[in-house]
């Protein structure tokens, strides 16, 4: 991936790999793409509850194993994909910035660019946050 912009087929590639993680029964809290100040690349990070304890972990990273062995790539490798807890201030922040801003509110479908120098207090170069899923919009 290109160390200075996510391009459109990493961010479709992305949202297609998260319609596949639902599909395993896996909850995605909040996804989105990353590039820490001193990282060399953008990563997909995915917050979901299943990330949880050791247990959870196991099972969570059998199914990322599953989706690429299954040849469903995406476009993306697994070595992009980070996993996070609900609570890391990354997720928490990211979720803040697609979260509708009242009941009323249209949720924009595509993943939105983040260019705030911070997301939960780690330096980054940008962000792309995808929408969070259908069932938390209606709440």
């Amino acid at each position: 991936m290109d160390s200075n912009a996510v391009v459109n087929t990493q961010l479709d590639g992305g949202a297609e790999f998260l319609k596949a993680l639902r599909a395993e029964g896996v909850e995605v809290t909040v996804a989105f793409w990353a590039k820490l100040s001193e990282g060399y690349s953008y990563s997909l990070y995915i917050a979901s509850p299943a990330f949880g304890d050791d247990n959870e972990k196991l099972f969570a990273y059998g199914v990322l194993q599953k989706i690429f062995a299954d040849g469903s790539a995406f476009g993306i490798e697994l070595f992009d994909v980070r996993t996070v807890r609900v609570d890391h201030c990354m997720a928490v922040a990211a979720a803040e910035v697609v979260r509708p801003k009242s009941a009323k509110a249209k949720v924009y479908d595509g993943a939105t660019a983040f260019r705030g120098e911070k997301l939960g207090g780690y330096e980054i170069d940008g962000a792309y946050i995808y929408p969070p899923p259908r069932a938390a919009v209606t709440a």
